[in-house]
């Protein structure tokens, strides 16, 4: 994400390969560190606390590197980075249910595109 050249870049890179790590193989599909969290619940407190903390930092690397983007200006002052990194973050954690329910590669790349397409929208 750090090398890639834009934010847009970096975001689409991060939702495509998304798209790859949750199909790949038969079973199980999607994130572990996403589907796990919702049955841990009254489980292991430091699991439960170690996923969240996992899925924290992604949001957070998100985050880092949309403000990166406004410092250097290519995107504007105004951006709401938290807001905007929560968004793709819960994209991601869709992306994941949708594979452990059987969505293909190629769905969930369509569904990183759609999200791609709203990124005019979601920055200006």
């Amino acid at each position: 994400m750090e090398t890639a050249p834009t934010a847009r870049a970096a975001i689409a890179q991060v939702l495509h390969a998304t798209a790859e790590a949750f199909t790949r193989g038969d079973t199980p599909r999607g994130c572990m560190i996403v589907l796990a969290a919702p049955q841990m619940q009254g489980a292991n407190a430091q699991v439960c606390d170690a996923l969240k903390a996992h899925r924290q930092e992604n949001g957070c690397l998100l985050e880092r590197r949309l403000k990166r983007a406004v410092e250097e200006g290519e995107l504007p002052a105004s951006t709401d980075c938290r807001a905007l990194a929560s968004y793709f973050v819960t994209l991601q954690h869709g992306m994941s249910i949708q594979a452990r329910d059987g969505a293909s590669r190629e769905t969930l790349l369509s569904i990183a595109g759609c999200a791609m397409a709203s990124w005019s929208a979601l920055t200006s």
